[in-house]
């Protein structure tokens, strides 16, 4: 993972974010947006009511419940239901060259890291919900950041980019011009005969990360 050398001091040891988790995440990412609405600000998901979310945890299928439950994701309650285990924070990403970011809230009391594969479908500036979840046994160095994982984007504050267009054998693509977001861009609607051209690129809406992100082009520069 590849990040600013003035920030490697700050960068902890990598969160355990393999593709088997990216698919956790977006099967628990209801729960954690509900929980969201629940808990003001910064605050420990515990504090939840299990009531809640029963209906969100008791829809996840047992096999990816007792993967999070393995990954200290969820813990079993009182009441014999599932409890969130973690933090939630709100804060403005700030990403590296190397896909990873930086979450800091709007105070600036509290930053934590995510890693390239937890970012979702942020971009840099973006208003998120990052998820602390609650971190492994072993000893964590005080002075390396917390590490998180991006559940939602509250606010997009980036609607456009400029990049150049490109050509390949499956139409048009956008290589940004700021090293600090996607790496490429899908062209919807194709632009033929344009390769090499700099142009504004307007944003189509971003959900999905196992996708591209895509847009069209506003402007040539």
């Amino acid at each position: 993972m590849d990040t600013l050398k003035t920030m490697s001091s700050r960068v902890p040891v990598s969160l355990r974010s393999d593709v088997s988790s990216t698919v956790l995440l977006q099967t628990l990412r209801p729960a954690l947006i509900l929980a969201a609405a629940a808990v003001p600000g910064t605050d420990t998901l515990e504090r939840v009511p299990a009531c809640r979310l029963a209906g969100c945890l008791a829809e996840i299928a047992p096999d990816r419940r007792d993967a999070m439950v393995r990954r200290g994701w969820l813990q079993p309650d009182t009441g014999g239901g599932w409890q969130l285990s973690g933090r939630l924070l709100r804060g403005t990403i700030a990403f590296t060259r190397g896909g990873s970011g930086f979450v800091a809230t709007a105070t600036g009391d509290e930053e934590v890291f995510v890693p390239a594969e937890a970012t979702g479908t942020a971009l840099h500036g973006d208003l998120v919900l990052a998820w602390m979840p609650r971190p492994s046994p072993q000893p964590r160095n005080p002075a390396r950041l917390a590490e998180a994982m991006v559940v939602d984007v509250l606010e997009r504050r980036r609607t456009s980019l400029l990049a150049q267009v490109c050509q390949d054998g499956r139409g048009s693509y956008g290589l940004p011009l700021d090293p600090r977001g996607p790496q490429r861009l899908r062209l919807d609607p194709p632009v033929p005969g344009s390769a090499g051209t700099w142009v504004r690129i307007e944003l189509d809406p971003w959900t999905d990360p196992r996708q591209l992100p895509s847009g069209r082009v506003a402007e040539v520069i």
